[in-house]
């Protein structure tokens, strides 16, 4: 497949957007790619890396809000900037450069009216617009994407998970055309040394020297015994609204948790065969050339799998508690070790914050 800048052959002006799909680098490719410009390729200032905040704030209609209270509040926020970020793209996109490129994986979440209102806009801009849209092996995505939903503090059942990609990819074509998208395989960064930087680098025509490397993952991978705690500790009531909403307490408590036992394991992905959207990968898989291995059968049970916490992280959390005086006698409760350890954690990581 040829590179999208080999593909010019005169002075056009091509927007690019990268629509992710999330759990794909966008995080990483997002930081990487601030403030790039090499006379070509430019990558304007929206004041966001993850250039989906400004697109939402300004093309997205009332469909496309969420109806999450804390998240329609910070929407509400942000949306008093968006006469100021309306102003910065329109600037980006009249510079004089072949290419402009934006970041943003919730486009391809956006429903047909805010797209239509994106391609209009930038039309009035650029000669063409080109998608790029990354996917990922089925378990290993959906592992992924359980992981950080917990991360994040979400109650996370171990039905079907799904990314939408037939609806996202089939909104996406409608609006923008089949022909203007390219869907990639983000295991193809293992032939650039398993960067998904380089890879990006590569597909879109950047000098990779001129992109800022992460010193370490943009996102947090947790451990099995991490994963574990967090499934369990998100169903438990109280505890778990603290959780969803105050991020220091959650980074306390996952740092915390893997301090505690030296062989955490990774998480087998292979336990979540039963909770991948298999037909949805059956679409991808017909976008790709070189399709994913599809195995629906499993007699795996991914519930059983996330509440089957070791004994030896169950002694860890009451060891901790006991030394530090909340605990008198071990418990046998983990749900109970694991509140009582996240209030302690969560408690001593605020602490620090405020003497800082």
């Amino acid at each position: 497949m040829q590179r999208w800048v080999a593909r010019l052959k005169n002075k056009l002006k091509t927007c690019i957007l990268h629509v992710g799909i999330h759990k794909t680098g966008s995080t990483s490719i997002q930081n990487a790619i601030e403030g790039y410009d090499d006379g070509r390729t430019l990558v304007p200032n929206l004041s966001f890396k993850n250039h989906s905040v400004p697109f939402q704030l300004i093309f997205a209609g009332p469909e496309d809000y969420s109806s999450n209270e804390h998240e329609r509040a910070s929407e509400a926020f942000y949306r008093k900037m968006a006469e100021e970020i309306l102003e910065m793209m329109c600037d980006g996109l009249s510079e004089e450069r072949s290419f402009i490129l934006f970041s943003a994986e919730r486009l391809s979440n956006l429903g047909a009216g805010s797209l239509w209102r994106i391609r209009e806009f930038i039309q009035e801009y650029c000669d063409r617009i080109e998608i790029l849209m990354f996917v990922r092996e089925p378990l290993g995505w959906t592992a992924s994407w359980f992981q950080q939903a917990l991360t994040r503090g979400f109650e996370v059942r171990s039905e079907l998970v799904s990314g939408n990609i037939r609806d996202r990819y089939q909104t996406l074509a409608g609006v923008f055309g089949a022909e203007s998208i390219r869907v990639r395989r983000y295991e193809e960064k293992e032939d650039f040394g398993g960067d998904i930087i380089d890879l990006f680098a590569h597909i879109v025509g950047l000098d990779s020297a001129r992109l800022k490397k992460p010193a370490s993952p943009a996102n947090i991978s947790a451990s099995e015994l991490t994963t574990q705690a967090m499934y369990r500790l998100n169903r438990a009531e109280g505890i778990a609204g603290v959780y969803r909403t105050v991020p220091e307490a959650r980074l306390a408590f996952i740092g915390g948790i893997d301090r505690l036992v030296e062989e955490k394991g990774k998480i087998d992905a292979q336990r979540f065969a039963n909770a991948v959207d298999w037909e949805d990968f059956a679409f991808v898989n017909t976008l790709i050339d070189r399709p994913y291995a599809l195995s629906p059968a499993s007699d795996a049970c991914l519930e059983s799998y996330m509440m089957d916490m070791s004994d030896a992280l169950l002694a860890a959390l009451n060891k901790h508690l006991i030394d530090r005086g909340v605990l008198e006698a071990e418990t046998r409760d983990p749900d109970l070790a694991l509140s009582l350890f996240f209030v302690l954690a969560a408690g001593e990581r605020l602490a620090k914050k405020a003497e800082g």
